[in-house]
């Protein structure tokens, strides 16, 4: 339905969609069953995002639940626009500074209009982010410094003390 309603008013929009799970199948019948098996693509699992990510206009999560939706944090740091419900996080992302919209849980309507207002109101293509500091060994490194750091001040002030 969300591509259907944003196909309507942005017809050369193309839904990619990155993931996989056990309704793969009954979403890959329903894209068939409307015809729109040249405007989805479904994409399975993919490793890295970086690439998707930076061709992508913006980004949509439809997720009924959420801890931290690291989605939306990897489309903000990559300058992409997002759609997503409202779970856990979403509206923190957005406080943050991220360029998003928030609908209603389960508001597919509310979803796909906030969709056709970032492709129309959005101009792709003017990303500044270096994505590169989302690469795994990155992290790693910056996070073991910061533990590095923490665990030696914690051992500091043991000797300081004792």
């Amino acid at each position: 339905p969300l591509l259907m309603q944003v196909h309507a008013t942005v017809p050369n929009a193309f839904l990619a969609i990155a993931g996989s799970g056990p309704l793969a199948a009954e979403l890959q019948s329903q894209i068939d069953a409307a015809g729109l098996h040249d405007e989805v693509g479904l994409l399975g699992y993919v490793k890295p995002t970086e690439p998707l990510l930076w061709r992508a206009d913006a980004v949509v999560l439809l997720s009924n639940a959420e801890g931290l939706p690291q989605v939306l944090i990897q489309a903000a740091a990559a300058g992409v626009p997002f759609v997503a419900y409202d779970v856990d996080g979403a509206r923190e992302v957005v406080a943050l500074g991220a360029s998003g919209v928030v609908v209603p849980l389960g508001d597919v309507r509310a979803a796909a209009d906030a969709l056709v207002f970032l492709l129309a109101n959005v101009p792709a293509g003017s990303r500044t982010v270096d994505m590169k500091s989302w690469d795994r060994d990155v992290i790693y490194s910056s996070y073991r410094r910061v533990v590095d750091e923490v665990v030696g001040h914690i051992v500091g002030e043991v000797r300081r003390a004792g």
